[in-house]
């Protein structure tokens, strides 16, 4: 049932679900939601919580502070952060409107880590009306506790990840010409990062020399175009090795990586050990 707190308008919803053995299977797995119209006095601070969060402004605008960033929260940004480490966030114009997901789930991680390869920022989500019927969904499903609530559950969180992925735009706030040139590069990037693209590919589109969008893209991203392709193959290995019972070649093939023996070799290099031994420490598949 929907819950009021003195610090919110009334017409503030938020919604507790507690999730099963089923729900906390799925790849995302929400446990409360909400839709805010914060007064003032709002704030939240935590050093340590059990899950996610997606935070969505509608009107108004907040702060958020974590261990690694200062962000404000403008209208149409999104911001999704791991609360398992210090974060405080509070009203900075009243009333802040905003919507708030708290999620779980055995690829959540993975995915904000695919959503985020260098660092968390506010993205600027562009289908505004299809992020906020998603989020509308979320809050006005009642779920069951049956496998096919979460599910649904599980795909609208999915729903929403895909829509900030085709959102996000990593950026020098101060050029907007790199902006747009780091923007086209990581674009192509999720788009084709299943293939066997280059530098070169990223480059076609572009009118620049490679030297100088090479070091475009590190100024901007804080690292490599390559590293930044590998990171985000790896990580969406990571997603499939959590949630899916795909073979190593199969998950090697789908990520882009040239073989079996290429995708361990990067893998084991970035994160420290071999796909199945991940899968196997990580891995939640019933």
């Amino acid at each position: 049932m929907p819950k009021q707190e003195e610090n919110f308008a009334p017409e503030s919803v938020w919604h507790t679900l507690t999730p099963n053995a089923a729900a906390l299977s799925m790849p995302f797995c929400i446990t409360e939601a909400g839709h805010f119209y914060a007064m003032e006095s709002y704030l939240v601070e935590r050093r340590r919580h059990e899950s996610h969060l997606l935070l969505y402004t509608v009107s108004g605008s907040g702060r958020l502070i974590t261990q690694d960033a200062e962000l404000t929260l403008t209208p149409g940004s999104c911001v999704v952060i791991d609360c398992r480490s210090y974060h405080k966030y509070n009203t900075q114009l009243a009333p802040w409107n905003f919507y708030w997901v708290h999620f779980q789930g055995v690829a959540a991680s993975a995915m904000l880590s695919v959503l985020y390869p260098a660092r968390i920022t506010a993205i600027a989500v562009q289908d505004t009306q299809g992020f906020t019927q998603l989020l509308e969904g979320i809050l006005a499903q009642e779920s069951s506790g049956t496998v096919a609530d979460s599910m649904e559950l599980s795909a609208q969180i999915h729903g929403l990840f895909n829509l900030l992925a085709a959102s996000a735009v990593y950026a020098d706030t101060n050029d907007g010409a790199h902006n747009a040139t780091v923007a086209a590069a990581v674009e192509y990037i999720r788009a084709h990062y299943a293939e066997p693209i280059t530098v070169d590919d990223m480059l076609r589109a572009l009118p620049l020399s490679k030297y100088y969008f090479i070091r475009t893209f590190r100024r901007v991203m804080g690292t490599t175009p390559y590293s930044y392709l590998t990171v985000y193959r790896i990580n969406h290995a990571k997603v499939l090795l959590c949630s899916t019972r795909q073979s190593i070649e199969q998950i090697a093939e789908d990520c882009g990586f040239r073989d079996a023996s290429n995708f361990i070799a990067h893998y084991k290099k970035c994160i420290g050990q071999t796909p199945a031994a991940y899968r196997r420490d990580f891995g939640q598949m019933p």
